[in-house]
């Protein structure tokens, strides 16, 4: 009887939280990366970052097969992120970094009131309407995606929501999916949708991607089960996501980033 390997987390014990001293990423402040055959160690750094190993399970053809750890349900005022910076497929193995990002190119923004909002507030201002709170609009996103070993972004799934809010409900909301692939790879399946529950907007892409560069070996996919984004009452934003890699003939790295903000 063959018996599996379980997944498991496991925290690496990391001098000073992987302070980055002088120019050096956090990847290579981590002494446990060596043991990675396959590692990305000239990222932008993270603040407060912190590291995990994560155990996959063996298959009967050779590869792995992980359950990636979930991070904060909401979205940090100055954005958060989490990286596959090590890879070991013999042992299967990812070593994982999350925190907050320095590059905030994409991260920065908490959303602006927008005029047509205004006008609302003005217009029921005007006409006497009492008990009417201040509205405005704000922007956040999640982008997921996951990357070859020379760190090319291969596949991403990212959803962006806009809602109005006002402190005590949700006014209005629009959601929108970008969905990337490259080279070989194929988009097999998208699909963004939106609404409104318990109170919040909801904005939720899925998608499938495929390639063939590991003939003869099974095609490999990159599923994105569910990406999910809300935006609350009191200007807060939560986020969600299930996303695997299926028959990995190589190293794959996944990343996940979310922000306050205008994808671009």
């Amino acid at each position: 009887m063959k018996v599996r390997k379980r997944f498991r987390l496991t925290a690496l014990v990391v001098s000073s939280m992987l302070a980055v001293v002088g120019g050096s990423s956090p990847a290579s402040a981590v002494g446990d990366l060596e043991t990675f055959p396959f590692r990305h160690d000239s990222l932008l750094p993270l603040r407060d970052a912190r590291t995990y190993v994560l155990y996959g399970e063996k298959l009967e053809n050779g590869g792995c097969r992980y359950r990636y750890p979930a991070g904060p349900d909401v979205i940090p005022p100055s954005g958060w992120e989490l990286r596959t910076i090590g890879v070991d497929m013999e042992g299967c193995r990812k070593l994982l970094e999350e925190g907050t990002p320095t590059d905030v190119s994409q991260s920065a923004g908490e959303g602006t009131e927008a005029s047509e909002v205004l006008a609302s507030v003005a217009a029921k201002a005007t006409s006497g309407s009492a008990g009417f709170s201040l509205a405005s609009t704000k922007g956040a996103w999640q982008r997921v995606y996951w990357k070859d070993f020379p760190g090319v972004v291969l596949t991403h799934d990212v959803t962006q929501i806009n809602w109005t809010y006002n402190g005590s409900t949700v006014q209005s909301g629009n959601a929108a999916g970008y969905f990337y692939r490259i080279g070989s790879w194929g988009l097999v399946t998208s699909n963004t949708t939106q609404g409104f529950f318990s109170g919040a907007f909801r904005g939720h892409t899925n998608s499938k991607f495929g390639s063939e560069f590991c003939l003869p070996l099974p095609m490999i996919y990159t599923y994105y089960y569910h990406n999910r984004v809300w935006g609350h009452a009191n200007g807060t934003s939560t986020r969600s996501e299930s996303s695997d890699s299926v028959d990995e003939c190589l190293p794959l790295f996944k990343g996940i980033q979310s922000a306050y903000g205008q994808w671009s």
